[in-house]
Parts: structure tokens; C-alpha cells; sequence
């Protein structure tokens, strides 16, 4: 009687996760620079646009620093993730949801007005969006290349 062994795949990435570690820090500024510009649009709009006025929108250049920093931080967090986790996409994804939950905090603690609270939020989501979405889209691999490399690990 013989036996088949199957191969086991329990610690491979999965072929829709696989990221090309080069493209991250690109990428990521980019993103962070695409969330600055959003926000600082974000900004000229709320406060020029309709005259919210609020301590906390006072400028835009802690909106321009603030957003750079979260994209090279979020950066930073994606490449340590990708690194070691076996599913990266998925596990940068909660972490964010997390992390902009987190972030929220701040804004309410601030003393700011209604409108000011509302238009803070909205910056932490825009930013989200861009820098969350394009460090896990727009660093995959090929998924017909991560099969190839997947099926000669048989």
C-alpha cells in the first residue's frame, strides 16, 4: 500500500496576499502625500468653502504634517506587517480599522466645536481610505505570478 503525501501550505502566504516589499515604501509616500492633498482639499472646503470655524482648524499645515506622518507611519507598520505576517493585507487592514478608531479619540477630547469634530473625522477617514487602500492594493503581486510560485513549492 503506498501512501501520498500532500503538501502542506499551512505556513504559505496566500496567493491574493503577496506583496512585492519593494513597492512598499513607494507606495506609501505616495499615499501619504495623496492624503495630504485630500486633506488639505478636505480643509480649503470646510473652512474656506462653508466658515467652519474651530481652534484645531485654525491652518493647514498641522492637516499637511499630520497626514504625512500617518502615511509614513502606516508605511512603517504595513512593511513590519508584510514581513510576518502570513496574511499581510488582511492583518494591516484590522490594524488600521483599529488605529483609526483610536484616532478618533483626540478629536473629542479636543474642545472643539461640532462642525470642527465632524470635519476631524472626516480627515482621519479620507486619509485612511488612500493610504490603507493603496499600500494594500497597489503593492500586490501579480497573482498569476504568487500561483506560479506557489505551485513550485510542490
Amino acid at each position: 500500500m503506498t501512501t501520498t503525501t500532500l503538501p502542506n501550505h499551512n505556513n504559505a502566504v496566500l496567493p491574493s496576499e503577496r506583496i512585492a516589499a519593494w513597492r512598499i515604501w513607494p507606495v506609501g509616500l505616495l499615499a501619504a502625500v495623496l492624503a495630504a492633498v485630500a486633506n488639505a482639499l478636505v480643509f480649503v472646503v470646510v473652512v474656506d468653502g462653508f466658515g467652519v470655524a474651530s481652534a484645531e482648524l485654525d491652518t493647514v499645515v498641522p492637516t499637511l504634517a499630520f497626514s504625512l506622518l500617518g502615511g509614513l507611519g502606516a508605511t512603517l507598520v504595513f512593511t513590519i506587517i508584510a514581513l510576518r505576517a502570513r496574511q499581510p493585507i488582511r492583518t494591516f487592514r484590522l490594524v488600521a480599522l483599529a488605529v483609526l478608531f483610536v484616532s478618533f479619540v483626540p478629536d473629542f477630547l479636543a474642545g472643539a466645536t461640532a462642525a470642527g469634530i465632524v470635519t476631524l473625522l472626516a480627515m482621519h477617514v479620507v486619509a485612511a481610505a488612500i493610504i490603507v487602500g493603496s499600500l494594500t492594493t497597489l503593492t500586490r503581486k501579480l497573482a498569476i505570478l504568487a500561483e506560479t510560485q506557489l505551485s513550485t513549492c510542490e
